[in-house]
């Protein structure tokens, strides 16, 4: 936007129109503002019109700040406003726009025959809260999470730093603008607005390398140890199965944990006017089991009933779409039980099944709320 340097009436007009039509095309969650009035001859600027302006341009971004108002008119007071309109809305609230209905994979049936004594051994081996597969996941999982917060924060005051780039650059244009002519020689003048034209420019600079280098340490420090963390909590995910009945195994649902290509997983771009958490917006994923049919006899009691779905493993996806889990609502392997007695406790005695069970398994892909 070229900087506006007042000189006539139409220029001032031109000032508030551009703070009109700013003010009147908010983005979501701020809300427009009053337009100011055109002036009209014969009038003469006072402190009141460029009050009016500046409260507009509070009102629109409050990031913006002025100095106190000379009374004598300064070339300063035009460089703020422009200043302020190149940064334009900021702090409208954070909304996640990659707001869908959740998108579900089935992932096939699961047939079981019997079970014996033996397998409860097993199954407590693979639940047990201080170092079954399925704990090791969580744990990697919280240690990824923890990785990712840190992560996200980075982001957000990186984007802060563009923020403040950006009104460096305004900044910039405005000196530029005002730049005496020259016809001859440079002038005093003009050497001294060049000193500050220079001056600018080794602040964008600066700027620019503190970007770039925060952004690499936040890669390094978090996103990459983050990454390593949710890669090992599903590479625990995949270990589970049973060692002495093959019919248990369920590696093949977690080896094939992949997303379609159509379907995007990763974080949304962040807001650069608001700065907005980009975890917060996060795609998370669920997996679902329900008992699909049943026949023979069961001594015991049966995990599962057919009907509605229920939510085994719940997740969340980083960064670049890599799935870590965040909670586990029963042991998977739990629902692959015919008969169970004391729920993954060691030593309990299960009698022998006899019959087939056949259950159902899907992926649930969820979209954050509005």
């Amino acid at each position: 936007m070229a900087a506006t340097v007042v000189e006539t009436l139409a220029a001032w007009n031109s000032v508030i129109t551009q703070v009109n039509t700013l003010a009147q095309a908010p983005p979501s969650g701020c809300s427009a503002q009053t337009a100011l009035t055109l002036v009209t001859a014969p009038h003469r600027w006072s402190k009141t019109d460029v009050t009016q302006v500046q409260t507009t341009l509070k009102a629109i971004c409050s990031n913006n700040t002025f100095s106190t108002i000379p009374d004598k008119w300064q070339q300063s007071i035009l460089d703020e406003i422009n200043t302020a309109l190149a940064v334009g809305w900021c702090n409208c609230g954070c909304h996640c726009k990659n707001v869908k209905p959740a998108v579900t994979f089935f992932l096939g049936t699961w047939t079981q025959q019997g079970c014996t004594e033996a397998d409860d051994t097993n199954f407590y081996a693979l639940c047990n809260p201080s170092g079954g597969p399925l704990r090791q996941c969580w744990a990697y999982g919280q240690t990824a999470q923890s990785f990712y917060r840190q992560y996200d924060g980075q982001l957000r005051s990186i984007c802060g730093l563009e923020q403040q780039l950006k009104v460096l650059n305004a900044a910039l244009v405005a000196l530029i603008a005002a730049l005496p002519t020259i016809s001859e020689a440079p002038t005093p003048a003009y050497l001294a607005a060049q000193a500050k034209v220079q001056a600018k420019q080794a602040e964008i600079q600066a700027m620019q390398t503190k970007i770039s280098t925060t952004r690499q340490a936040a890669v390094t420090a978090y996103k990459t140890p983050g990454d390593d963390a949710a890669d090992q909590c599903m590479a625990a995910l995949a270990a589970l199965h049973w060692d002495t009945e093959p019919s248990f195994n369920i590696v093949p649902l977690f080896q094939n944990f992949t997303i379609p290509q159509n379907v995007d997983v990763t974080w949304p771009p962040i807001d650069p006017n608001t700065c907005c958490s980009q975890m917060d917006c996060a795609v998370g994923w669920s997996l679902q089991w329900r008992l699909q049919s049943s026949s023979g006899t069961y001594p015991g009691p049966m995990y599962g009933l057919p009907g509605p779905w229920s939510t085994v493993l719940l997740g969340k996806f980083g960064p670049t779409g890599k799935p870590y889990l965040i909670w586990s609502y029963q042991c998977p392997l739990g629902g692959m039980f015919v008969c169970y007695s004391n729920h993954c406790s060691v030593g309990a005695q299960l009698p022998i099944c006899q019959g087939i069970v056949t259950y159902a398994v899907q992926l649930v892909i969820t979209y954050p709320v509005a």
